[in-house]
C-alpha cells in the first residue's frame, strides 16, 4: 500500500506576519509627494522611503523635501 502524501492545507508551515503596509498605499502616498513637489522627477526613492516610514509610524507626517531650484541657464541646456 503506498504511503499517503501530507497535503498542504494539513500542514501549511509557519505563518509570517509582518507589519508592512501594503505597496499600494505606501505607492499612492509616494506619488502624493511626487505631485506635492511639481511633478519634479529624480526623487522617487526618497519619496517611497519617505511614505513607508510614514505609514510604518516611524516618523510623523511630513512634506516631501523641495527640489532644488535650476538655474535658468541650466534649465535651458546652457553651458556656464
Amino acid at each position: 500500500m503506498p504511503a499517503k502524501k501530507k497535503s498542504a492545507e494539513a500542514n501549511p508551515g509557519p505563518t509570517v506576519l509582518t507589519s508592512q503596509p501594503p505597496h499600494h498605499a505606501i505607492a499612492l502616498r509616494a506619488y502624493e509627494f511626487f505631485v506635492q513637489r511639481g511633478y519634479n522627477h529624480g526623487w522617487d526613492l526618497q519619496d517611497w522611503l519617505q511614505a513607508e516610514s510614514e505609514l510604518l509610524g516611524k516618523q510623523p507626517a511630513m512634506p516631501p523635501a523641495k527640489a532644488p531650484r535650476r538655474r535658468k541657464a541650466e534649465a535651458a541646456g546652457v553651458a556656464s
